[in-house]
């Protein structure tokens, strides 16, 4: 059987997963900027592992033209 897409469907999944990815880049950078004003003793090792996840996303939002 030959179906065609419901390129509809497409198009709201796509709409749904950019919403999402921008939400989580803007907790993770809202973390960052939490953290550069602290004085917690891990600080710089969190926060370039958030620059880690968020350059990722950005990669991934980009690659897929979200």
């Amino acid at each position: 059987m030959n179906t065609l897409p419901n390129l509809h469907q497409f198009t709201n999944v796509k709409h749904h997963l950019k919403c999402k990815l921008e939400k989580e880049l803007d907790v993770l950078e809202e973390r960052v900027r939490q953290l550069q004003g602290s004085s917690s003793k891990n600080r710089e090792i969190i926060i370039t592992t958030y620059r880690k996840i968020i350059d990722r996303k950005q990669d991934f939002k980009k690659h897929w033209d979200l």
